[in-house]
Formats: structure tokens, C-alpha cells, sequence
């Protein structure tokens, strides 16, 4: 780790009625990988966004390689290499991995007397940036809504390098990843680190932090709490620095009287990766789902919900069968469904947080097809 390349200092942020973050501050060093953690609403996402350009601080100041500097937006941060990988992902699906990656910079050449996209060195250049990373079995021409959440985010980071960015901000990249996903982006944060990269990397995950870290930062309540190197400290000491407090008992254990048989499937059939599943579920119950990658654990999901409809097979709701042919039958049954990626299946994003919470129960809330928004917002709060 060399010196210090990006610092924050006294950056206070005011929202209506709240103030995200006061006095904070933050510095990163020259290729270390740097955690930013605390509580939800601690701040770490406000910071993040003004490091970005997306917002401007109220007060404060902004120092990248010893130099004062203001960022009025996203694109003047990317000139001054910094990228963000946010937990939902910004990418483009109906679009190819190499567009994605060069969206907005795309390599050109001459023709007809005209600026146009030179489409086979935007691949060539996509593959390499790829191989840079060690990653060599993505298909540059496929289109990126065809990918799992895992090869979305290698894109991602990919396309950050084609900015030549000197600052990778992660804001919480392993939510949505499968365990082997976990350990490949481990190791392209390790590279990107030897190469000089440095990366701020925001995680709920103490287990991250310590296996991936150098510093970690904490927030709490929009200040500044204090910053260890991860070799120094404990993960009972970031805890309290967290929230306050000495706790005691993390994740302590909780007994639950199990009741009778609620769910149960029988010999289900949904191919190619539903086949021949059986199993129940308890009253107050909470049964594990294992295997890897392909196996058809959310595929499995997806058949009882109704996304993807049995082929053949039994489902039983409290001892009596129930065909389940689409997700609203489902919602009638009482059962609910939380998927894998909730960005794209599981929210409509260009919606509120008002609508989203409805969305699924309008009935309650509309008479004669006319939405009430004051009992939509009755029911979100």
C-alpha cells in the first residue's frame, strides 16, 4: 500500500428533515482495499454517492492525489477514475457484454468519411479486458439479461477498468452471489489490488472484511466513528463501534415450537432441473435449501410459486392437494416468494416503494379498477 490517494474531509450531507452524514471522513490509501461498514443508515451509501458525483456535499471537501477536487455528476468522477459497482446493477440487458462495457466510449473508426463503431475491436478489447481478469468462459457478444447475477457483475467491474479507474467502489457485491461467485470476485479484488487498484468495499459481512480488507472505516448515524487496520481489531470491537454497544450474542438462538406438516410436495417434476422433488415444510420451521450452482434450487422455488408450473407431481397445503398453475394462485394460497434477484424479478424499479408494496394485493387497496393511493400508502407504512 502506497499513499494516500482519495480523502474526505468534514463532509457534512442535509436531506429534508434528515442529516445523513456530519463531520465525516474517510481516506484510502494507494492499492489497499478499504471496507466502509456500519448499520443500515449509517451513511455509507450517502458517502459513497458524493465520492461518485452523484450527490454534492454541504460542506467539506474532496481530495484525490493531493488535489482539491468537486464532482458534479458521475461522468466528471469517471474522468478522474473513479467507478462504483452498485448492489443493483446498472447494466443494459438487451444489450451485448462488449456494448455494456463500452457504453458511452465505444472504440470508433473512419468509414465513408464518417465516425462510426468499430464492433470488432470493441469485442477484441472486451475480451481482453475479460482476460485480465481471469475470466475466460464469458461470451463478449451474448446479451447481458441472458447472464446470472454473478457473470453481471464481473461485466461490471470489466467495464470499470475500460475507465481506467484508480477507485473501485463495491457497494455490498456479494448480496446476490452464489458461493463459488463469492470466491471469484475474492479473487479479482485480490488482482486488482496487486495491480494498484484501490477499492472501497461496503459489506454487512464481517467475515468480507477480514478476508479481504487492509483498513475498515466505521459509520455510525452519519459520523465518523474511526478507522483500524483489520489485523488490529476484532470483529467484536467493529460491533460495538457499530452500534454502540458490546453485544454479547450476535446471532443468538431462538427456540420455535414446530408445528404439523404445512407444505409438502411429492416426486415434483419440472425438467431439466426440477426432477422427482419431495420434501415437507413445519408451522414455525425454517428448512434449508442446499446445492450448487445448477442444481435447481431456485428453479424448485419457482415450480411450487407457479413461475414455472409442474409438469407432474403433488403439492399439499395443510394435508390437502393444490394445483398451482401461476404466481397469483400462489399469492392466494399465502405463499410467497423472494428471488434470487430482486432488482429485476422481484421489484418494478421505475416504480415507488408505495406502488411495489401494493403491487401485489390491489385488491385491497382499489374499488371499481380506481387505485386509492391514501390506503397504498397506509398499507407501505
Amino acid at each position: 500500500m502506497g499513499d494516500v490517494l482519495l480523502e474526505l474531509r468534514g463532509i457534512d450531507k442535509h436531506f429534508p428533515g434528515v442529516r445523513a452524514l456530519k463531520d465525516a471522513r474517510l481516506d484510502v490509501r494507494r492499492g489497499e482495499v478499504h471496507a466502509l461498514i456500519g448499520e443500515n443508515g449509517a451513511g455509507k451509501s450517502t458517502m459513497i454517492k458524493i465520492v461518485s458525483g452523484v450527490y454534492q456535499p454541504d460542506t467539506g471537501e474532496i481530495l484525490l492525489d493531493g488535489r482539491r477536487v468537486e464532482f458534479s455528476n458521475p461522468r466528471e468522477a469517471h474522468s478522474a477514475g473513479i467507478a462504483t459497482i452498485y448492489q443493483e446493477l446498472g447494466l443494459y440487458p438487451e444489450l451485448s457484454v462488449s456494448e455494456n462495457i463500452f457504453m458511452g466510449h465505444a472504440p470508433t473508426m473512419k468509414r465513408f468519411g464518417f465516425q462510426a463503431i468499430d464492433w470488432e475491436e470493441m469485442e477484441w478489447q472486451a475480451a481482453a479486458l475479460l482476460a485480465e481478469l481471469n475470466i475466460h468462459n464469458l461470451d463478449v457478444g451474448a446479451k447481458v439479461g441472458a447472464l446470472n447475477v454473478g457473470n453481471r457483475q464481473r461485466v461490471e467491474i470489466a467495464k470499470a477498468l475500460s475507465l481506467d479507474a484508480q477507485i473501485l467502489i463495491m457497494d455490498e457485491p456479494t448480496a446476490a452471489l452464489t458461493e463459488s461467485d463469492v470466491e471469484q470476485l475474492f479473487s479479482i479484488v485480490r488482482l486488482l489490488r496487486e495491480r494498484g487498484v484501490s477499492i472501497i468495499y461496503i459489506s454487512h459481512r464481517l467475515n468480507e472484511v477480514f478476508e479481504l480488507a487492509d483498513r475498515v472505516t466505521v459509520l455510525r448515524d452519519g459520523e465518523y466513528i474511526g478507522t483500524q487496520d483489520v489485523t488490529d481489531t476484532s470483529e467484536a470491537e467493529l460491533i460495538s463501534m457499530m452500534v454502540g454497544r458490546t453485544i454479547e450474542n450476535l446471532f443468538p438462538k431462538q427456540t420455535a415450537e414446530i408445528g404439523a406438516v404445512v407444505l409438502e410436495v411429492r416426486h415434483l417434476n419440472r425438467p431439466p432441473l426440477t426432477r422427482d422433488i419431495s420434501f415437507s415444510v413445519r408451522a414455525g420451521e425454517i428448512v434449508g435449501m442446499a446445492g450448487l450452482v445448477g442444481s435447481g434450487r431456485s428453479e424448485t422455488a419457482q415450480v411450487i410459486f407457479g413461475v414455472l408450473p409442474a409438469e407432474s407431481g403433488e403439492i399439499l397445503l395443510n394435508g390437502q392437494p393444490v394445483k398451482i398453475n401461476r404466481p397469483s394462485e400462489a399469492v392466494d394460497h399465502g405463499i410467497g416468494y423472494v428471488p434470487e434477484d430482486r432488482g429485476h424479478q422481484g421489484l418494478i424499479r421505475e416504480m415507488t416503494i408505495r406502488e411495489n408494496t401494493s403491487m401485489a394485493v390491489l385488491e385491497l387497496v382499489s374499488k371499481n379498477t380506481f387505485i386509492s393511493r391514501a390506503k397504498e400508502q397506509a398499507l407501505a407504512i
